[in-house]
């Protein structure tokens, strides 16, 4: 069964703030969710690493095209967050 996070849980997740997703989902460009019941809002948590991890690496804050982080197929039982060459990396692996 796919797992879902609260907005705290995915603010906690990605570093962002609970505003920050809020906003997103108004004006776009956040990561996608879903409503239950027309009221609860939640993340798939694969879907919400993916988009952490697609969001791609930047060098300086001019740089308009990222490089794009490489995705990787992995399981949905843990989340692991690690530095890599001075970027966080999010990803879900199998326990």
């Amino acid at each position: 069964m796919e797992r879902f996070v609260d907005e705290k849980e995915a603010a906690q997740i990605s570093g962002m703030s609970r505003y920050w997703f809020q906003k997103r989902r108004c004006t776009g460009g956040g990561p996608p969710y879903i409503k239950i019941n027309g009221h609860a809002v939640r993340y798939p948590l694969k879907e919400l690493v993916d988009w952490i991890n697609g969001q791609g690496l930047r060098k300086h804050t001019s740089q308009h095209n990222p490089e794009p982080r490489q995705s990787q197929k992995t399981g949905k039982t843990m989340l692991l967050r690690r530095i890599v060459n001075g970027a966080e990396r999010v990803q879900l692996i199998e326990a």
